[in-house]
């Protein structure tokens, strides 16, 4: 399926922890992507309640393969900025709901 056809807010996975830790040199063409549809993608990890910040950042240090090339707008949208664009116009939309809905 063709990139454009995402919806725009929809995030994009480009790499995986898994490939970058086994195969660095795998991440080929993944910045040129992140680059290019930085609006679709976001970082994300599956630690859950981590019992100190460095088991957090360590998931992040595996992506330095594929952030470390980044232009810096592509690294702060993949970083924070998609987040925060979609979270506040998903705050947005429950309350303009909440508003209609209740009493």
């Amino acid at each position: 399926m063709p990139w454009e056809m995402f919806e725009p807010t929809m995030p994009v996975v480009v790499a995986s922890v898994a490939m970058l830790a086994s195969a660095p040199t795998s991440v080929g063409r993944s910045p040129a992507h992140v680059n290019r549809y930085s609006d679709r993608v976001r970082f994300g990890t599956d630690a859950v309640a981590p019992s100190t910040p460095q088991q957090y950042f360590a998931v992040y240090e595996q992506y330095a393969p594929l952030r470390r090339p980044l232009s810096p707008d592509a690294s702060r949208k993949a970083r924070m900025g998609n987040d925060e664009r979609l979270f506040d116009e998903a705050r947005r939309r429950v309350r303009a709901w909440e508003s209609t809905h209740t009493n």
